[in-house]
């Protein structure tokens, strides 16, 4: 019998590579190609995380985006360890120590990047020690950061452990603790007390709130915001103005708190961390073309407010008190505009002096606009309340009334203390503000509520 006719061998599939030495070289090459990349990403997230704890370290040139060379250049000028480094300060960038030869071909491509930094030295300063403190200068430390981070926690801790000891709050990790421990009342954010007590003008609220927390989580997120923001911005602006951009963003927010809350008792230090956000914007806004990683920059605040706003979701959720976005708003609007008025300016242009003034006459109108509200409205009122027709009231609880439903609680709620006498016979209990906003009110004239 006659030999079966030979087959031709199969062929690959589309777009797969015949085998062989091309091919093996292409998948190879492609796989380098890959690696490659990969290598660029991961430099480029290093840089730009040293970058954000190094200050303006790493600002070599205006462009903004990955520059392999830059690396190259980095690694060639510093070596390895240089997170650890970091805080460290350099005498001189005109160092005269021997240094290591660099290849012609690695210098011919680095020539670029030298002759960049050489051209923004020449314009920035006239002087090498300038130089040496705006582009080579390494991250002040976080004195400011360490301080705050240690109070709040320590306080809450030691206070928080002291009063669950005691069988007080819900569990060791919710527990309302810190300053207002050493004086319950004395130290939080409020406007009156539950008799209707005037508390406006006690300024020193407007500062101490910041040091209580409510919960282990709101101050591990509020620990976490001050070190992720504040320690880079310390090390651009210093010490001095991180405390200046710090309270000055806790006090917006309690001004904040008195026009958009004034009724429920507020506590914790995210006025200061969303005023830090503020000046992160302000400073992306007035450096922006000198900043290399200025999107990764605008990014990484997003990811950090998204973080925050999950947080405080779960917290609305949860339904805990002395939560108030109001204090966070006023914060961050404090920060931005003072950092945009006292924050330091690489290359300050026109516009850019022009802009200072428009922020420090807002500024300034925003603290009078929010002084003038807190004199007028004794009882606290908010600007949505007062929007919806509403009068403002100090004190609020439900009570049974018989001769208007023998089933159900009514809400009740006063502005004078000649009011809250009026409902001494009654029996009243503690309610939720936002369960009566929900269900209404029994009287919906708080000034001349009277019992029936």
């Amino acid at each position: 019998t006659a030999a079966p006719p030979a087959r031709a061998p199969p062929r690959p599939p589309s777009g797969c590579p015949a085998p062989g030495g091309s091919g093996i070289a292409a998948m190879a090459e492609g796989a380098a190609s890959r690696a490659e990349q990969a290598r660029k990403t991961m430099d480029y997230l290093v840089m730009f995380l040293a970058h954000w704890f190094g200050a303006r370290r790493f600002d070599r040139t205006n462009a903004d985006g990955f520059d392999p060379t830059d690396v190259e250049v980095f690694r060639a000028n510093h070596g390895t360890g240089f997170l650890r480094r970091n805080f460290r300060r350099s005498r001189s960038v005109l160092s005269t120590e021997p240094r290591e030869e660099i290849p012609a071909a690695q210098a011919a491509d680095e020539a670029p990047v030298a002759n960049a930094v050489t051209e923004h030295a020449a314009a920035a300063t006239d002087t090498a020690d300038e130089w040496v403190k705006i582009i080579e200068g390494k991250q002040l430390k976080p004195w400011f950061v360490v301080a705050q981070v240690t109070a709040i926690v320590l306080l809450w801790m030691i206070f928080g452990i002291y009063r669950w000891s005691k069988g007080e709050g819900d569990g060791p990790l919710l527990v309302l603790a810190g300053l207002d421990s050493l004086s319950p009342g004395g130290t939080d954010l409020r406007m009156t007390y539950s008799d209707c007590e005037d508390l406006r003008w006690q300024v020193w609220r407007w500062i101490t709130y910041q040091w209580t927390h409510i919960s282990g989580s709101q101050v591990l997120a509020n620990a976490i915001l001050l070190i992720m923001l504040g320690m880079p911005l310390e090390g651009h602006e210093g010490t001095k103005r991180m405390l200046y951009l710090f309270n000055v963003g806790i006090i917006g927010g309690a001004l904040a708190y008195y026009v958009g809350d004034a009724h429920n008792i507020v506590v914790g230090c995210s006025g200061g961390c969303y005023s830090l956000l503020g000046a992160h914007l302000a400073d992306l806004l007035l450096n922006w073309k000198q900043k290399k990683f200025a999107r990764a920059t605008f990014a990484m605040i997003l990811l950090l407010v998204g973080v925050d706003a999950m947080a405080y979701a779960i917290n609305l959720a949860l339904e805990w008190e002395s939560i108030s976005f109001s204090v966070n708003i006023g914060g961050f609007i404090a920060g931005f505009l003072l950092c945009g008025v006292i924050g330091k300016n690489i290359e300050l242009e026109e516009w850019e002096r022009s802009l200072k003034k428009k922020f420090t006459f807002v500024g300034g109108l925003l603290i009078l606009a929010c002084l003038l509200w807190m004199s007028y409205n004794r009882a606290p009122l908010n600007l949505f309340e007062a929007m919806r027709g509403e009068e403002g009231f100090c004190w609020f609880k439900q009570a049974w009334i018989p001769a208007v439903s023998e089933t159900h609680w009514q809400c009740i709620r006063c502005s004078t203390k000649a009011c809250i006498d009026d409902w001494a016979d009654f029996t009243t209990n503690p309610v939720d503000l936002g369960v009566c906003r929900e269900v209404g009110w029994y009287f919906p004239n708080a000034t001349n509520a009277t019992s029936p």
